[in-house]
C-alpha cells in the first residue's frame, strides 16, 4: 500500500475568483512528486472531491510572527533566523524584487506567483525548498540572486 503521508513547503495561499474558497499551495521537491501524488490519490478529478488532512510538522515554526520586509529588502532583524527558502518566499512578495526582475532581468513580473516562477527558472529548481540544501548549486544560485538584488536595491531609490 502506498504511503498516505508526504511533506512539502507551505508556499502560498490565493483566493479563487468567483468561489468562496482559498487554494493552499504546497511545494514538494521534484524527486518526491510521484510519491506525493500517490499519497493524494493521484491526479485531481473534477468529477469527485477528495478530502485530505494537512498538519504542520514543526509547531515552533509559526509561533513567531515574521515582520513584513520593507520594500526592496528582507527584514534585517529576523533574517538570520530564516532559512533560504523562507527568505525566497518573502522576496517573491516584495514589489521591489518584482521591479528588479523586470528592469534588470527582463521578466514580466506583476505578482508573487510570477516572481516565484522567475526565481525557480533563474535558479534552475523545481521548488524553492531546494534552497535549503546546504552547499547545493540551488542554494548558491539563490544566495547569488539575493545578493545581486540587495546590491541593486541599495542603489535604487
Amino acid at each position: 500500500m502506498a504511503e498516505a503521508v508526504f511533506q512539502g513547503t507551505f508556499a502560498q495561499v490565493k483566493p479563487i475568483a468567483g468561489r468562496k474558497v482559498y487554494q493552499f499551495i504546497i511545494e514538494v521537491p521534484m524527486e518526491r512528486a510521484d510519491a506525493a501524488l500517490k499519497a493524494m490519490g493521484g491526479l485531481p478529478n473534477p468529477e469527485e472531491s477528495r478530502w485530505v488532512a494537512v498538519a504542520r510538522l514543526d509547531p515552533k515554526v509559526t509561533e513567531q510572527k515574521p515582520e513584513a520586509p520593507a520594500e526592496g529588502a528582507t527584514a534585517p532583524q529576523t533574517k538570520a533566523k530564516r532559512t533560504p527558502s523562507q527568505r525566497a518566499y518573502l522576496l517573491c512578495d516584495d514589489k521591489g524584487f518584482w521591479r528588479y526582475l523586470n528592469d534588470q532581468l527582463r521578466y514580466g513580473v506583476d505578482s508573487s506567483i510570477d516572481a516565484a516562477e522567475a526565481m525557480r527558472e533563474l535558479c534552475d529548481v523545481g521548488s524553492r525548498a531546494e534552497f535549503d540544501i546546504e552547499g547545493s548549486a540551488a542554494q548558491k544560485a539563490y544566495l547569488k540572486l539575493e545578493s545581486e538584488f540587495k546590491a541593486w536595491a541599495g542603489r535604487t531609490p
